[in-house]
């Protein structure tokens, strides 16, 4: 999914989120809104580190999209409550990225697993 859809689907589920929890910490708010957007800095980082250039195809490395990496922030939150806003953010931006991968007919069961890349990677043998 493109950035620009990223940006207003996460404004548009913060909007959503104040319109029902209105107490809620404007801070939160805006955590929720940032993970959701940057979490798409792990594509982009790798695919200026392959092609030398800031414009062009996302790269195939997304430590920031896989459950691994969506568990150790979901732990991490167990002590730190901001963490869980962050979780919130990147739960709902991978939800839209399987989304639109699912409507594309694009989405296959490893793509989120971190173990897939390497073994994809390294051409290992699944056993």
């Amino acid at each position: 999914m493109l950035p620009r859809w990223h940006i207003l689907y996460g404004a548009l589920f913060v909007i959503v989120i104040w319109l029902f929890v209105p107490n809620i910490n404007p801070l939160y708010l805006i955590i929720i809104f940032l993970s959701s957007v940057i979490i798409d800095l792990d594509s982009y980082t790798n695919a200026i580190i392959k092609t030398k250039k800031i414009r062009g195809k996302k790269g195939d490395f997304r430590l920031f999209h896989t459950i691994e990496f969506h568990i150790l922030i979901a732990i991490i939150s167990l002590f730190f409550t901001p963490f869980l806003y962050v979780f919130i953010g990147m739960v709902f931006h991978s939800l839209l990225d399987a989304g639109e991968m699912l409507y594309r007919d694009q989405l296959y069961g490893g793509e989120f697993l971190l173990s897939s890349y390497f073994f994809k990677r390294f051409n290992l043998q699944k056993s």
